[in-house]
């Protein structure tokens, strides 16, 4: 571990998110450069990026790894890597009727086990099931979030 230190210069930048809600950002970009209504911008995009993480952690079960050699670990996140792809692609071509009273979004939690159903039975007619699950858009809604820390699920039963 090298004991070498050097000056780093950061800027907070606060954003308004609503009428009293403020977010802080930490950042080094070079405020001529990216200025704070960028930085909301850039903030903005990031959200899909960080619903699809949630999905792969949560949905698709990345949040535990089966495998304790490297190797196999790296192998597990790149099938689940392709998985989501798949499954994204079948779930976004799948077309959503506007005859229905609300709007509404594709459940992905069920529309992975759809996919991962698919390749163990290719006579599923996928799209037609995926588009049984939906959910409600419910805008400007938002709740407080309820963290259960959840332990690792031990693989001892494998053992025999």
């Amino acid at each position: 571990m090298s004991k070498e230190t050097y000056p780093i210069s950061l800027r907070v930048v606060r954003i308004k998110l609503n009428e009293d809600t403020y977010e802080s950002l930490v950042t080094n970009l070079d405020p001529f450069l990216f200025t704070s209504e960028d930085l909301k911008v850039l903030y903005h995009l990031r959200w899909g990026i960080e619903t699809s993480f949630r999905e792969l952690k949560y949905a698709l079960g990345l949040s535990h790894f089966h495998s304790k050699k490297l190797d196999f670990i790296i192998q597990e996140i790149f099938a689940r890597l392709i998985m989501y792809n798949f499954s994204m692609t079948i779930t976004l071509a799948v077309v959503l009727s506007n005859r229905l009273k609300h709007s509404y979004q594709i459940n992905f939690t069920q529309a992975f086990g759809i996919c991962r159903r698919f390749f163990l039975d290719q006579n599923v007619n996928v799209e037609q099931l995926i588009s049984r699950y939906l959910l409600p858009i419910r805008p400007n809604r938002s709740d407080q979030r309820r963290l259960i820390k959840k332990k690792f699920p031990g693989f001892l039963y494998r053992i025999a």
